[in-house]
């Protein structure tokens, strides 16, 4: 049998070594994606997690954390003129927060980056990387992920 045929005795732990080896090497590259002024982990996930604006609640479960961390990191990032914070134009008890100009050219710049890092750990080519992002996309979507912040 070749290394890359599967059968039904050996795919699901093959399946589970791969993920487990991509997130690690992913893991430990996404230390290196940042920009210049250098920003926390949480701030970069945040910046990517922009497209548009975003309620303030939603990103802080995107991210994982809480209302209050959620809110000193806000308060970092639009100090040092990265995002803004906008009333939401249907519940005005709400906050959305959207990238300023300099935040927009922040984001640019780490999708470029983190396409670069996925695509040295994988290996794979455009075909094939565009062909497991559509499977991680059905995996997150079977999940109940329907959303995803980084389009």
């Amino acid at each position: 049998m070749s290394p890359t045929t599967l059968d039904e005795e050996t795919w699901g732990v093959r399946t589970l070594m791969g993920v487990h080896d991509l997130y690690t090497r992913l893991d430990q590259v996404v230390e290196e994606v940042n920009i210049d002024p250098p920003l926390s982990r949480n701030a970069r996930k945040l910046i990517v997690s922009i497209p548009f604006p975003r309620k303030m609640g939603e990103l802080a479960d995107t991210l994982g954390v809480t209302k209050p961390a959620f809110t000193a990191l806000a308060d970092d990032l639009e100090k040092q003129g990265t995002l803004r914070r906008e009333r939401h134009p249907d519940d005005r008890r709400a906050w959305l927060l959207a990238l300023t100009e300099q935040g927009e050219t922040a984001r640019r710049a780490l999708m470029l980056q983190a396409n670069h890092f996925v695509q040295s750990v994988t290996g794979l080519n455009a075909k094939d990387q565009a062909e497991l992002t559509r499977l991680l996309d059905v995996i997150r979507e079977t999940n109940g992920n329907t959303e995803c912040p980084y389009s």
